[in-house]
C-alpha cells in the first residue's frame, strides 16, 4: 500500500506535466481561488486557519483508536514503542501526502470523473501496467479487509466480553457463550454496516470522517488525561466519553460552525473529563498510589525508566561477559527481575556507577 501511496502520485503528475502544470489546470478548471494557498498568490483567511486547526485533531484519533490502541498493547516490550511510533509517523506521512497528491492529480487529469472515490482505481488503471494496477489495487483492498476486520472484531469482542460478560455477568460467563455473543455481534454490525454502505448519507470519505471523530472523542481524552493526571475519576471519564461523540453527532448534523466536528467534541469531551472529576472522588489508597508512582518512575515524559532497586541486578550482571550472552539471554534475564525495559539497562552501562 505504502508503493501505491508513492507510485501512483508520481506518475499521475508527470502525466499531467510536473508539479507546477498540476497547478495551473487546477486553477483553470477550478477556479482561481482553489490553488491559492499553494500557487500564485497564497492567500489564508483567520477562518481557513480555524478549519485547519481543527482538521489537525484527526491526528488526536490514533489515541483513541481501539484498532490502534492494542497494537501497542500487543508490543513485548517497552524498548519497542518509540520504534513502532516512528514507523507509524512515516507510514501515516506517506498515506496522507499521497492520497492528496492521488486526488490532485486525478482532479486534473479526470475533471469529469462521475465518482470521485473512483479515482484512485482509475489512475491505476489508466496510467500503469495492467500487471501493476492489478497490484496496487489489491493492496488497496487488502489493506480496507485489515482495517475492517480489525474493527469488527474489536467491537464484538468489546461488546462480549467488556459490556455482556463483564458487566451483566461479573467475569461469570461461560467462555462458550461470551463467544457465541461476539459471533452474533458481529454479524449484527456487519449487517448494520452493509445498510449504511447501501444507503450512505454522505461520501465514504466524509462517513470515514465522522467515525473516526466519534472514536477520537470518546476514548481519546480519557486515555490521554489518564496517562498524566491521577485525579482523573471514573465517573469523570465516563462523562467524558458520552460528552464527546454527543458533540461528535451534533455538530456534523447541526454545524453551528463550518468546521471539523472533532476538534469542539474533543475539546468538550476534554473540559468534561477535568470538571467531573474534579466534583468527584478520586482515587486513593495504598494501592493506587503504589501502581501510579511506579507508573510514573517507568514511563516520565513517555521515556522508558527503570526503578532505583533495579540497579543491583544490573551491576551484579555486569561482572559477566555480556557480549557472550545472546540477546535472548540478556532479556530473559532481566525479565526474570522484572526489569522490562532494555533501554536504561544499556545506557546504565555507560553509567559512572559501574566505573
Amino acid at each position: 500500500m505504502a508503493v501505491a501511496f508513492v507510485v501512483l502520485p508520481i506518475v499521475g503528475i508527470a502525466e499531467i506535466g510536473g508539479f507546477i502544470q498540476m497547478g495551473t489546470v487546477l486553477t483553470e478548471s477550478m477556479g482561481s481561488d482553489f490553488m491559492k494557498p499553494f500557487f500564485e498568490n497564497p492567500t489564508l483567511t483567520f477562518a481557513g486557519v480555524i478549519a485547519i486547526i481543527s482538521y489537525l485533531f484527526i491526528g488526536i484519533g490514533f489515541n483513541g483508536a481501539p484498532h490502534v490502541l492494542v497494537r501497542y498493547m500487543a508490543l513485548r516490550t517497552t524498548r519497542d514503542v518509540k520504534k513502532i511510533a516512528i514507523i507509524g509517523i512515516i507510514w501515516m506521512m506517506i498515506a496522507y501526502y499521497g492520497a492528496v497528491f492521488i486526488g490532485l492529480a486525478g482532479l486534473a487529469l479526470f475533471p469529469n470523473i462521475g465518482n470521485p472515490e473512483e479515482i484512485f482505481p482509475m489512475m491505476a488503471m489508466e496510467l500503469l501496467p495492467w500487471w501493476l494496477a492489478g497490484i496496487i489495487i489489491a493492496a488497496a483492498l487488502s489493506a480496507l479487509m485489515s482495517s475492517i476486520d480489525s474493527m469488527l472484531l474489536i467491537t464484538s469482542s468489546s461488546i462480549a466480553e467488556d459490556l455482556w460478560n463483564k458487566m451483566f455477568y461479573k467475569g461469570d460467563l461461560h467462555e462458550k457463550k461470551t463467544i457465541l455473543v461476539s459471533q452474533i455481534s458481529t454479524v449484527v454490525i456487519g449487517i448494520i454496516a452493509i445498510v449504511i454502505a447501501l444507503n450512505p448519507f454522505d461520501s465514504v470519505f466524509w462517513l470515514a470522517v465522522f467515525a473516526w471523530a466519534g472514536l477520537a472523542t470518546c476514548f481519546g481524552p480519557p486515555v490521554v488525561l489518564s496517562l498524566y493526571w491521577k485525579g482523573v475519576t471514573k465517573w469523570g471519564a465516563i462523562a467524558g466519553m458520552i460528552v464527546g461523540p454527543a458533540i461528535t453527532i451534533i455538530w456534523y448534523f447541526w454545524k453551528p460552525i463550518d468546521i471539523y466536528e472533532g476538534g469542539p467534541a474533543f475539546l468538550a469531551a476534554l473540559t468534561t473529563i477535568v470538571l467531573v472529576s474534579l466534583l468527584t472522588k478520586p482515587p486513593e489508597g495504598d494501592q493506587f498510589e503504589d501502581m501510579w508512582s511506579t507508573f510514573t518512575e517507568r514511563n516520565e515524559a513517555g521515556t522508558p525508566a527503570f526503578l532505583p532497586s533495579d540497579y543491583e541486578y544490573l551491576k551484579g550482571i555486569q561482572k559477566h561477559e555480556l557480549r557472550l550472552k545472546s540477546d535472548k539471554h540478556i532479556v530473559s534475564d532481566l525479565m526474570a527481575k522484572k526489569i522490562t525495559q532494555a533501554r536504561p539497562f544499556l545506557k546504565l552501562q555507560r553509567d559512572e556507577a559501574f566505573e
